[in-house]
């Protein structure tokens, strides 16, 4: 019986382990010169940017509303189709959710929702690139400048990925990134958020770590490790080979499904995608293909558990375009350690299904 194909999978090599392992050995546990390492590496990556490290990319979320003094009264405008950490980051804060429909094209927030969306408490916006590919940035600043919010990137699935040429990540006031196992880059867990402002940097960074500060305000504990941290630089370096490896296998996959009564992601070199995740949509519906490629041994999803609006009963005749992409939308595997033979398996199952 051939091996199981997991739907994700962390690319991790000996250089990481290196570099971890020289942090336990010396016993530097917490956060350190390894943290502010990263941080810097990073930053260069996003236009100078400033980087804060955090243990997750839901801690950076929280810490991105606190920063920007987000609370009871506000509202923040976040898309159904999404993790649930958006959800949980606004009720940390006491803010009240504001939740939209998607574009189909991109599974990403609707600009146009957005725009219907703001009333007199609306504070901010929480726009995820999801799957890989940027949002429709240049409408939804448009429409962010209008209305003087704040705009907060969701770039847990996105790191690397580029609008008109620059990184994602530099367009909002603040930007969150995800380093959990299953992304596109990994510290096991971990996260980073980027600001433009030293103001809010400072902010992020006192309200990260608790202990050691003149006053006893409310603060967290939500700090990067030194081990996780060196993992992280080197998982960094790794980054553009990681990219190349998904965009290669997702060249091969639309190949091989455009003849077939499917859609295929859309390339759009001025929003380009890292391919997170690789969906396609089936007419007729996933949950067949679904059930048959997981009885093959070939480990697929759908791309969002559960919708934001179901969670919060809202009326799913307000979601068309969610409800659709979680009837008809399945994800692939592909990651850098996808090999070649696993990767026809893949498409010859699929296919002989479609």
């Amino acid at each position: 019986m051939p091996s199981v194909i997991v739907h994700s999978k962390p690319t991790i090599g000996e250089k990481e382990f290196a570099a971890a392992g020289r942090y336990l050995k010396r016993g530097e546990l917490t956060m350190g010169a390894a943290v502010e390492a990263f941080e810097d590496a990073f930053s260069k990556r996003h236009e100078g940017h400033l980087a804060v490290a955090v243990n997750s990319g839901s801690a950076g979320l929280h810490l991105s509303l606190l920063a920007l003094d987000i609370g009871p009264g506000d509202e923040v405008v976040v898309p159904s189709y999404v993790c649930v950490a958006l959800l949980n980051a606004v009720g940390y804060v006491r803010a009240r959710p504001r939740v939209v429909d998607i574009d189909l094209d991109d599974y990403s927030l609707s600009p146009k929702a957005l725009a219907e969306a703001v009333g007199k408490r609306t504070r901010a916006v929480i726009v995820p690139h999801m799957y890989g590919k940027p949002a429709k940035m240049a409408e939804i600043r448009a429409i962010v400048k209008e209305y003087r919010l704040v705009l907060i990137e969701d770039c847990a699935q996105a790191v690397g990925a580029t609008f008109d040429g620059r990184p994602v990540g530099v367009f909002g006031d603040l930007a969150v990134f995800s380093f959990y196992s299953t992304k596109v880059m990994t510290t096991g867990h971990g996260g980073m958020v980027l600001v433009s402002r030293e103001s809010l940097a400072r902010r992020l960074r006192d309200l990260r770590a608790y202990d050691k500060k003149p006053s006893a305000r409310l603060r967290f504990n939500y700090g990067m490790t030194d081990f996780q941290a060196a993992m992280g630089t080197v998982q960094l370096r790794k980054l553009a080979s990681f990219i190349r490896r998904r965009r290669a296998i997702a060249r091969r996959y639309t190949t091989a499904f455009a003849p077939h009564d499917v859609e295929v992601p859309i390339e759009d070199p001025h929003r380009l995608s890292i391919y997170y995740r690789y969906v396609l949509k089936i007419p007729r519906g996933s949950r067949s293909f679904l059930r048959a490629m997981n009885e093959e041994g070939i480990h697929c999803t759908r791309g969002v558990y559960r919708p934001l609006h179901r969670y919060m009963g809202l009326p799913p005749r307000r979601y068309p375009n969610t409800e659709g992409a979680m009837r008809r939308s399945v994800s692939l595997p592909i990651y850098p350690g996808l090999n070649d033979k696993e990767c026809r398996r893949v498409i010859e199952a699929a296919r002989a299904l479609l």
